[in-house]
């Protein structure tokens, strides 16, 4: 941090008599000018100390001003929680979350990952945990109708370009948005990517904070497991959803539209542009015949960003639809329950990786869709 500083000018007035530029006699001249040189050299150096403490402080890690951050964050985390658990939960809101937990700085103690192509003939999805300069970036991209391309180069290029976003302005919901859109603009213009997109679904936590800021853009979700309950951290967007539905409504020219969807039952069943060939996410990176519909927008890249607190002992898992859609919510806590008197230190994350997956094929019944999880565990 840089402190404030003011440099006061000189008392003397602007006559003739007291300008050090007149000549002055019996020596006050000269003791005039070692005077002002003395202050221009303290300014000087002062000005000095500052730049370096400036330039020290571009490349040292520290928390993002979080008061700083748009109040949509919490908005945002408010709905997923409405929207997950169906009714207004306040005593468990953005609110009490942070104020109730202590501020350290939260590192990921472990992490494992674990995944199964379903009923897909290849795997599409690709998760990926980074560290970068300010901190620890964590998430999941799930393609579809490429074998996984845009997912793979997607999942490849957002952590650096993240953190250059970042680096230019420490502000987490736009460096999330501008990286995205680079990102798919780049997509758009590769001939290698003319057909298929992904979903993404990522969250960053700050060096020498416990705070966590997840994006999701589709249907993969992060949620936060803690004692016997979880927390959700995405805001999942179909087009079931009435922003999404009425957009929906205007690029193709039919109004009714905005009516019907929202009171469809079956989500996974709503495509866009048609019922039998589409897309059933309203939110994806790619998928340029959908995203830019007869010049209206269809498909859009704007992802919803939340903030929550982290406590020590948390479990973070990150999900392509595949868990979400295929293991009960239930079941899911239960896994980690039994779990958490178990081995913690070591096998903790791949065990539970490694059940949830095995929990979508319960009553063996093959999911249909690619099922990925990344599980970490906050120190």
């Amino acid at each position: 941090m840089i402190s404030s500083f003011t440099f006061e000018p000189s008392t003397a007035t602007s006559s003739p008599a007291s300008s050090p530029v007149c000549v002055e006699s019996k020596g006050k001249l000269g003791d005039r000018v070692i005077a002002i040189s003395t202050q221009i050299k303290d300014l000087l150096m002062s000005l000095i100390v500052k730049i370096i403490a400036l330039i020290k402080g571009c490349f040292t890690p520290s928390a993002f001003p979080l008061t700083d951050q748009s109040p949509s964050l919490k908005k945002n985390f408010e709905k997923a929680i409405v929207e997950h658990k169906k009714q207004n939960v306040p005593e468990t809101s953005h609110q009490k979350i942070s104020k109730v937990e202590a501020s350290f700085s939260a590192t990921l103690l472990e992490f494992c990952q674990a995944q199964n192509i379903g009923g897909r003939k290849k795997m599409e999805d690709v998760p990926f945990i980074v560290e970068i300069a300010q901190g620890q970036v964590l998430g999941v991209c799930d393609g579809h109708s490429d074998d996984g391309l845009i997912a793979k180069y997607v999942a490849d290029k957002f952590p650096s370009y993240f953190a250059g976003e970042l680096k230019a302005l420490p502000n987490v919901k736009q460096a999330f948005e501008k990286a995205i859109e680079k990102i798919h603009a780049e997509v758009i213009a590769r001939k290698e990517f003319d057909t298929g997109g992904t979903t993404f679904v990522a969250s960053f936590i700050p060096k020498n904070t416990n705070v966590i800021y997840t994006a999701t853009l589709g249907d993969s979700e992060i949620k936060i497991y803690r004692d016997d309950d979880f927390i959700p951290l995405s805001c999942v967007r179909d087009w079931k959803s009435r922003k999404d539905a009425k957009r929906a409504a205007i690029a193709l020219e039919n109004d009714a539209l905005a009516e019907q969807w929202p009171k469809n039952e079956n989500r996974k069943k709503i495509r866009f542009p048609f019922p039998d060939y589409g897309i059933n996410v309203s939110g994806a990176i790619g998928d340029r015949y959908f995203s830019d519909f007869n010049g209206k927008t269809g498909v859009s890249q704007k992802c919803k960003v939340t903030e929550a607190w982290l406590k020590k002992g948390d479990v973070i898992v990150v999900g392509s639809d595949g868990l979400w859609d295929y293991a009960p919510e239930d079941q899911l806590l239960q896994a980690l329950s039994q779990l958490r008197g178990v081995d913690r230190a070591r096998n903790f994350t791949s065990n539970l990786a490694t059940n949830l997956v095995g929990i979508t094929f319960q009553n063996d019944c093959l999911p249909e869709d690619n099922v990925t999880v990344l599980t970490a565990v906050i120190s």
